[in-house]
């Protein structure tokens, strides 16, 4: 999991390293399976490095309260800047206020 949120994040091991101040080799032990119950806050570090939360570290099958689709698009908003944070925040704003609008209209 911490791999794959690691590369959608386009980050290094390096960048990761100096982003979460964990130890390259711990890391990569954590990563390759070697470490099976790494600290709680390592794993936070980690968590905060790439912008994300343990659940998202999570493999546990459960349910969600999100779809999938929801989730992705949860998933997507982390990763863009600030600029694009508020790109996406006014058009959602705009379509929301386009919906309350027009009620009758299917939004």
């Amino acid at each position: 999991m911490i791999a794959m949120r690691r590369k959608e994040a386009k980050m290094t091991i390096d960048e990761l390293v100096a982003k979460s101040g964990i130890p390259k080799g711990t890391l990569n032990k954590i990563i390759a399976g070697t470490t099976r119950d790494p600290q709680l806050e390592t794993v936070k570090a980690i968590a905060r490095a790439l912008n994300c939360t343990l659940d998202d570290f999570d493999d546990t099958p459960r349910a969600r309260r999100l779809s999938a689709e929801e989730y992705q698009y949860i998933q997507s908003f982390r990763l863009l800047d600030e600029h694009g944070k508020s790109l996406v925040t006014l058009v959602l704003n705009k379509e929301l206020e386009r919906c309350s609008i027009s009620p009758n209209q299917e939004c």
